[in-house]
């Protein structure tokens, strides 16, 4: 984490963990700064294909795919406060479907 944060900056989750920039549904290699505004620009192609990556960490499991089903969605969401990840798998849900959203419908998805 220390070394993404202040040597590699490439993995967009990290990146865009800031609460402004956008994603927007063309993929392109690195987060781009200085969008409008100052903002960070990232694609939500890389940034679903990292929370892809982090679901099996989490205990989520994907499709052959990297789908998540409406039942295993339904089994995450009412994250227990007892499960020391609740907090993350809650943020991931979220993220998730709001990059795959991007990427299906083509629309910018907006960090703010």
């Amino acid at each position: 984490m220390d070394r993404e944060l202040t040597v590699s900056i490439r993995s967009h989750l990290i990146v865009h963990a800031d609460p402004e920039g956008y994603g927007v549904p063309i993929d392109f290699e690195d987060v781009l700064y200085g969008a409008p505004g100052g903002e960070m620009l990232g694609p939500s192609q890389r940034l679903l294909a990292e929370l892809r990556q982090l679901a099996p960490f989490l205990g989520i499991a994907l499709d052959g795919e990297g789908n998540l089903s409406d039942a295993e969605a339904a089994r995450i969401t009412p994250c227990e406060e007892d499960d020391p990840a609740h907090r993350e798998k809650a943020a991931w849900l979220l993220l998730f479907e709001c990059a795959r959203h991007s990427v299906a419908m083509r629309t910018l998805l907006v960090f703010s």
